[in-house]
């Protein structure tokens, strides 16, 4: 009886750890991309244009993050370090809204404002429904 219980136990768990998916970003990214293009009616020469300009303010966010999250991490002994850290972090982040601004410009010159606004909104719902997805 032990050892039916035990096979069990290790069988269920087997089964949870094969159920848990590890995170793909190139799956991810493609179905953002896909998402973005339908929901924003996108054809295919804008697209082609668009989100290589996409792609590139991405990496630079993603770039500027990583820095923030050193620095919060940051477990500061001193109030001079603290306040170091603060102002890193405060400096990353309008460094961050200032790379976003320069890319919509130039997302600005490929799409129409309507267009691109349609492709922001469009971003922000497909981040609301992936995560509400994974968190099931």
């Amino acid at each position: 009886m032990k050892r039916f219980i035990l096979f069990i136990t290790i069988f269920v768990c087997a089964l949870s750890i094969n159920a848990q998916k590890k995170f793909n970003p190139q799956k991810f990214r493609t179905e953002l991309h896909q998402y973005i293009r339908s929901s924003a009616s996108l054809t295919d020469d804008e697209a082609a244009k668009f989100f290589p300009i996409y792609d590139e303010m991405k990496e630079r966010q993603r770039a500027i993050h990583k820095q923030i999250r050193q620095h919060k991490k940051c477990n500061a002994a001193t109030e001079s370090e603290a306040r170091n850290a603060i102002t890193m972090t405060d400096d990353l982040n309008i460094n961050m809204k200032q790379v976003e601004k320069e890319y919509h410009q130039k997302m600005l010159r490929v799409l129409s404002a309507l267009k691109l606004n349609a492709v922001l909104k469009a971003e922000r719902k497909f981040h609301r429904q992936y995560f509400k997805k994974t968190t099931k």
